[in-house]
């Protein structure tokens, strides 16, 4: 099911943030050049994400609008994503997302898992980085939990935890997600992209909660076993979307480029479409410029025959996000430039036409 006309080019989805928030700025990007607005509700709180929602609808009745789940992973984060020093012997409550406390606190995407972690479990943090022990001096409330900060860090966006003894939840939606997908319908959203999916039983479920309403469903690939479930995602899917930094936390860095290629080459064959995320212009949260490394991905990218790129930070935290979408619009058309003229021609005389059309 294909929710979006097939556009001619490639499609850039912007994920709204801190600093895009605002309608003049969502403005900017759609004039800029994006396609699709997305609302990441690992790093909105439900009040915020309506108010995003009303704003969107508010600026264009027809810009797809994206909600991304939190999923079926666990994560915590510092309140609102601001950076947050633990210092070792402090404490420190943990609370469920969005719920703001006195005390200093660490959100949880989970309340059931918070519930259910053996009251003498500890829990790791940022790959082991930063750990917490139950603090048992202190009386549980209903829905917090006091720890002691045993080995200190910073921390700001979301983090998975490790416990003692592993637990995963049942269900593949968050309250929160259910929450948020059951409102947004009124504001006519286009599409549920899952995090954490697992498997086609995993996107079933999340379509048996959405109803008949024609809203596309797309599963990121993130997880070892997303990726050897790849097969059954594909065909229980609408889109397929490629999170290279969690996937490449759970496989490898080294790995990414070439289960990327792959990924892109079995979508296609399968005429899935096929979106990457992350890493794509990440320097320019801070510069006006991308790397020549972020130019040659993005490049590759086109030539790969990706159907869209999603900017995450890039848009969200980032000091110029108009000037970021006109950044990676240019490259993708430069990537398509090449793939136009290499239909043409032969690969062997590309060079030539460019040469011809006075591109070099």
């Amino acid at each position: 099911m294909q929710l979006y006309k097939k556009k001619p080019h490639i499609q850039i989805i912007c994920t709204i943030g801190p600093t895009s928030q605002s309608e003049k700025i969502m403005r900017g990007l759609i004039r800029a050049g994006a396609d699709a607005l997305r609302i990441n509700l690992s790093h909105t709180p439900f009040p915020l994400a309506i108010q995003l929602l009303a704003r969107m609808r508010a600026i264009s009745k027809k810009i797809p609008i994206i909600i991304d789940t939190q999923g079926k992973e666990t994560r915590i984060m510092a309140p609102d994503g601001k950076p947050l020093i633990l210092k070792k012997n402090e404490r420190i409550s943990i609370v469920p997302f969005g719920i703001r406390v006195k005390e200093k606190s660490l959100w949880i995407t989970r309340l059931e898992i918070l519930e259910l972690i053996p009251k003498k479990s500890k829990i790791f943090l940022d790959d082991n980085q930063i750990v917490l022990s139950p603090d048992t001096k202190r009386d549980t409330r209903k829905g917090i939990r006091s720890y002691i900060v045993t080995t200190g860090g910073t921390i700001s966006v979301p983090k998975n935890i490790r416990l003692e003894k592993k637990m995963e939840p049942k269900s593949m939606l968050t309250d929160m997600d259910r929450a948020t997908i059951k409102k947004s319908l009124s504001y006519g959203i286009s599409e549920v992209s899952l995090s954490y999916v697992n498997d086609a039983q995993d996107v079933q479920e999340a379509r048996t909660f959405i109803g008949k309403k024609k809203i596309r469903v797309t599963s990121k690939i993130e997880t070892e076993k997303a990726l050897r479930n790849l097969e059954e995602l594909i065909k229980a899917s609408d889109a397929i979307f490629i999170d290279r930094n969690d996937l490449g936390t759970e496989i490898g860095y080294e790995k990414i480029p070439l289960i990327q290629k792959f990924i892109t080459q079995r979508c296609a064959s399968a005429g899935m479409e096929i979106f990457v995320a992350t890493h794509i212009l990440e320097s320019m949260i801070k510069k006006n410029k991308p790397t020549r490394g972020e130019a040659n991905d993005i490049i590759n990218l086109v030539l790969d025959g990706v159907d869209g790129l999603v900017l995450s930070s890039e848009t969200a935290i980032g000091e110029n996000p108009v000037l970021i979408v006109k950044t990676l619009k240019k490259l993708i058309q430069q990537g398509e430039f090449i793939l136009h003229h290499k239909e043409k021609a032969p690969l062997a005389d590309v060079i030539g036409r460019l040469q011809d059309l006075n591109y070099l």
